[in-house]
């Protein structure tokens, strides 16, 4: 048996994120990976393709996707994209709520907002050099590298907790994640300046995004739903809806 085919469901039993994908010689996983093109890759080749498909078309985890890779593999062209629907589903108009989302933004661009998003921003700037926690600023609000060990924490800052600005920052973050080259191991994270209705976080929970939020109007104080390290005094860290120890 090769190596890998013995380890990696070994490592993916004991990720607690669920998130190492299983590489070995199930004919299953062999079909996925002909259709991926990465059956001459490298095992790490092969990792940071696999992981890609996690979070994607109901795969929640390295086990779903295990189970899923024949059917997976069945979904996608030779050229590794997803297959064409075979016929066009039945026409459904779009709720009018959809045009509420965009008059609620479009309210939202304004110099206050502008004011609130930039004071956030150099906030958790100001306290992750504090606390000596390298941070990059560029398209995206913030990149925080190696919160967690190895893995790394896109935070996109919005000014207000309404669903149609969670939305809009999720869709960013999944759209800048992309472009960056450890994009495998970085986690995604919204930043608001206060803590959002308990519907919001379990929105975001369920998309496998962490929430932080601040706790005062001077915008000092970050709690959230990822275990933290940026203020040495804060009370209790709250623990990981997706992950658990994730520090930064």
């Amino acid at each position: 048996m090769h190596p890998k085919s013995l380890l990696t469901p070994l490592f993916a039993c004991l990720d607690p994120r669920l998130r190492f994908p299983i590489i070995n010689q199930n004919d299953s996983v062999v079909k996925l990976h002909k259709k991926l093109g990465i059956s001459c890759s490298s095992l790490p080749e092969q990792f940071d393709v696999l992981i890609q498909q996690i979070g994607q078309r109901g795969i929640e985890d390295a086990l779903r996707l295990d189970v899923s890779s024949s059917d997976l593999a069945d979904q996608l062209r030779p050229d590794g994209r997803k297959s064409p629907l075979t016929s066009n589903p039945p026409f459904r108009p779009l709720n009018i709520k959809g045009e509420d989302d965009v008059n609620i933004l479009l309210k939202q661009r304004n110099a206050k907002s502008s004011r609130l998003h930039n004071k956030m921003t150099n906030s958790l700037r100001k306290q992750c050099i504090e606390s000596a926690i390298k941070v990059s600023q560029q398209r995206y609000d913030a990149l925080i590298s190696n919160y967690d060990k190895d893995r790394d924490l896109l935070i996109e800052a919005k000014s207000s907790t309404d669903r149609p600005s969670l939305r809009l920052a999720v869709g960013q973050l999944l759209d800048y994640r992309r472009a960056l080259p450890r994009r495998a191991v970085t986690d995604l994270a919204v930043l608001l300046p206060k803590k959002p209705e308990e519907d919001a976080l379990a929105y975001l929970s369920d998309i496998g995004i962490y929430t932080l939020w601040f706790t005062d109007t001077k915008l000092t104080k970050i709690e959230g739903t990822v275990v933290h390290r940026l203020i040495p005094e804060a009370g209790p860290e709250l623990a990981c809806p997706v992950s658990g120890g994730s520090k930064f």
